[in-house]
């Protein structure tokens, strides 16, 4: 009789903000709950640079191979996430936030798996509505109830998962619920049963316009523009609201971050090049559009 290991669950991780898709220092760590889990049935985790895979301790008796410790249920994993990158919620096409009161969650249990932003929630949650209240898991399943229109549910003796608020029948708001480990930049959610699972992720880039203030030194020029060689992108001017001699010029769309552009961008007067090879979108630099306050934008200053 032999021993072998034999794959329980593969997460890979991409972005496609990079060429090649590998997200520089990304970390996968398992919540606490899940390094329990991992212990208790004996599992081996192993990080490469797409991911992890979280293998199962297997003994080999004449030719049949049968788990160490078989899972008589489904696990429920847990696993956050850190960047390790400053510019990487600039990179990556989700809502801006600032709290860290609040995560990114891919939940992989569903099919086509989607980013959300949840507010984290921990000790109890409370909330008001029209009666039943109730505290729902992610499956739709009743956790808690109350008859009043008011009610406050506690949360300690709970799983690390997504639960919902129901009001009257109607889902109300969602949020992530954890033990520990607030400092995770996101989380995915995992279900390792007994038999190989293979999950994927591919972060989005973000879609952002562009905009480059342009700081006039001299008055020589009549007619400045911004052009793209490559006819890929195209800007509207405008007045700088608050700085004399300057004004910006504004992508019509946002653009499709990437590690790499193809753009050739060249400041022009009257069709005669003032300054060639702009340097693409600031990633440090996000601001208010000036063509549209609605709209974020990344920030270069040039001066002609």
């Amino acid at each position: 009789m032999s021993q072998r290991y034999i794959p329980l669950v593969t997460l890979e991780c991409r972005h496609a903000y990079y060429r090649d898709g590998v997200l520089p220092g990304f970390q996968l760590i398992p919540s606490r709950a899940t390094a329990q889990l991992i212990r208790n049935y004996r599992l081996l985790l192993k990080h490469d640079h797409l991911g992890l895979r979280l293998l199962q301790e297997c003994r080999v008796n004449e030719g049949v191979t049968e788990p160490l410790i078989a899972l008589g249920h489904p696990l429920e994993l847990l696993f956050g996430f850190k960047a390790n990158d400053a510019s990487f919620q600039v990179k990556t096409g989700t809502e801006f936030f600032s709290s860290n009161r609040q995560k990114l969650v891919i939940d992989l249990r569903e099919e086509n798996a989607e980013m959300r932003l949840l507010p984290l929630a921990s000790g109890s949650v409370s909330f008001e509505g029209e009666a039943p209240l109730q505290l729902i898991d992610a499956a739709g399943t009743v956790i808690a109830e109350s008859k009043a229109p008011r009610a406050s549910f506690p949360l300690a003796n709970l799983t690390e998962n997504i639960y919902a608020s129901r009001a009257g029948g109607e889902v109300k708001s969602a949020f992530l619920h954890l033990q520990h480990d607030a400092e995770f930049d996101g989380v995915f959610l995992m279900r390792a049963i007994q038999s190989e699972k293979k999950y994927a992720f591919r972060f989005p880039a973000r879609k952002i316009h562009w905009q480059y203030t342009i700081l006039q030194q001299y008055n020589s020029y009549t007619d400045l523009a911004l052009i793209d060689e490559t006819d890929q992108l195209h800007f509207e001017r405008a007045a700088h609201p608050s700085v004399d001699k300057a004004f910006s010029f504004v992508t019509t769309e946002p653009v499709l971050l990437s590690e790499t552009y193809e753009y050739r961008l060249q400041i022009e007067d009257q069709g005669r090049v003032v300054k060639k090879k702009l340097p693409f979108a600031n990633l440090n630099n996000c601001g208010k559009c000036l063509q549209n306050v609605e709209n974020i934008c990344l920030e270069n200053y040039v001066s002609v």
